[in-house]
């Protein structure tokens, strides 16, 4: 692996750890803690949460790993920089697992959600946790397998 491939591979592979990591917190206590909560309540929560979270910081992290993962991704596909097969599975596990779920599944839930008085109505609020979670559990689980995929194409150097 070239020098270049390992250092956007380094990137990539932080970057997916700590998205992977914000996610499982919303898997396993932030979302069980907001569906325990009243529904206007919880509603109100997730309201506040989607709208503090699009910042730089996470949309740099976000989208940046993104853009790495396609780095990696091409750079398999054209044969430059000697990528380990491995990485190009994390790579693509990034993309297919976190980013396109998110964006596909995620977001339009989030924003639909956003056009929701809690004080109005509340009945989106239990469709929302039965997509908007298992949709998560995905991506936490494509964001685990896209690290350990990472790590095993680092070992094979």
């Amino acid at each position: 692996m070239s020098t270049w491939i390992q250092l956007i591979s380094l990137a990539a592979l932080t970057g997916t750890a700590l998205i992977g990591g914000l996610l499982y917190a919303f898997s396993v206590c932030v979302m069980r803690a907001l569906s325990r909560l009243e529904p206007q309540a919880g509603m109100r929560a997730m309201q506040e949460i989607n709208r503090v979270i699009l910042n730089p910081i996470f949309l740099l992290s976000f989208i940046g790993t993104a853009l790495l993962s396609l780095v990696i991704i091409l750079a398999k596909i054209i044969g430059v920089g000697d990528v380990p097969f491995p990485t190009f599975c994390g790579a693509l596990l990034y993309v297919l697992g976190a980013f396109i779920i998110t964006a596909a599944g995620n977001v339009p839930l989030n924003n639909k959600l956003d056009t929701i008085d809690p004080e109005c109505s509340t009945d989106f609020w239990q469709i929302y946790l039965k997509k908007w979670v298992p949709l998560n559990h995905l991506r936490t689980i494509a964001c685990t397998l896209a690290v350990i995929s990472y790590g095993i194409g680092f070992i094979q150097i």
